[in-house]
């Protein structure tokens, strides 16, 4: 696992551990369970994170989704 800040998705969680799954620059998937003492949460904005499969109208329930409306312009 890389040292230092890494952009990743929180997986799952307990009170104690947090899993995490980033892509590496060679576009490979990684999962790892971490201490939670060490994860710290942005919002989804603030992340470079864009998983594929996340229901996006979930999180921006009052808005176009992004694809909708750049296929719109």
């Amino acid at each position: 696992m890389p040292s230092g800040v890494l952009d990743a998705k929180a997986a799952a969680w307990t009170r104690t551990a947090v899993l995490l799954h980033w892509l590496d620059d060679g576009g490979r998937a990684h999962n790892k369970w971490v201490p939670a003492e060490f994860v710290h949460r942005v919002s989804r904005d603030e992340s470079a994170w864009q998983d594929p499969y996340d229901d996006w109208s979930f999180y921006y329930p009052h808005q176009a989704s992004p694809r909708l409306a750049a296929a719109a312009a």
